[in-house]
């Protein structure tokens, strides 16, 4: 062998079954202990929730039975008159305004399969 020449010694691989399920019992993937206990998630520290009290829940009723959709303003001033948050104010309106879209979907549901909605298109 010439001087420049390096000698690269390659390992000899056995392929067999016995070698290949004897290798993947000894070889351990890097993730496997971190992913032994089970993962969570950091959770972000909140406030308890505080109830909404009677008088909340009436304004919030009659102002839903007039509007169901509410702008920034009307938004912003609700929350001044009820004091509560924004953001509370905006998942009460869309939280109402999603059960009353569902139970019109079931009252459709229900009309149409007891054959109470067959001469909508006559």
């Amino acid at each position: 062998m010439p001087e420049n020449e390096v000698n690269i010694s390659r390992p000899k691989t056995d392929f067999s079954i016995d070698s290949i399920l004897r290798n993947n019992e000894e070889t351990k993937n890097p993730f496997q202990e971190r992913c032994q206990e089970p993962c969570q998630r950091k959770r972000v520290a909140r406030g308890a929730r505080v109830p909404f009290s009677v008088n909340q829940i009436k304004h919030l009723e009659e102002v839903f039975s007039t509007t169901k959709y509410l702008n920034s303003e009307q938004v912003t001033r609700l929350s001044v008159v009820l004091n509560i948050n924004e953001e509370r104010v905006s998942t009460v309106i869309i939280c109402k305004r999603k059960s009353l879209q569902g139970s019109r979907v079931q009252l459709f549901q229900s009309l149409l399969s007891r054959g109470h909605l067959n001469d909508l298109g006559k």
